[in-house]
């Protein structure tokens, strides 16, 4: 009987070490990666933006912020996990601004920070 339970443990342990094992060789113990940011100016010149420095028309901005959300969209959820920072600059009308909020916001990306210059 004695044999039996310490065959029973000795199997006990031996699946504890593996699924162990199993855990860190699937990447659990790894760090989150960084979420990632985006930035928007919102140009004084009508329908002139930068996105991360590029300059762009809205319909291409449109197109990157679209891409950015499914990209890092998360399964739960309808949101991405993506920061937009949009940047007015002087003399941009902040309509234009508010724009971008809607857009954003319709397409999951609701982490936005908005500044001025």
């Amino acid at each position: 009987m004695f044999d039996l339970l310490k065959r029973d443990a000795v199997r006990l342990v031996v699946g504890l070490l593996a699924a162990c094992a199993s855990l860190s060789l699937n990447g659990c113990w790894e760090r989150p990666k960084p979420i990632p940011e985006h930035t928007v100016t919102v140009m004084a010149d009508i329908n002139r933006y930068q996105f991360d420095g590029q300059p762009m028309l809205y319909d291409q901005v449109q197109a990157e912020l679209q891409a950015v959300a499914e990209k890092y969209r998360r399964s739960a959820s309808s949101n991405s996990r993506a920061y937009v920072k949009i940047i007015s600059q002087p003399g941009a009308d902040y309509g234009r601004v508010g724009e971008l909020i809607d857009y954003c916001a319709g397409i999951g990306l609701d982490k936005i920070e908005i500044t001025g210059r």
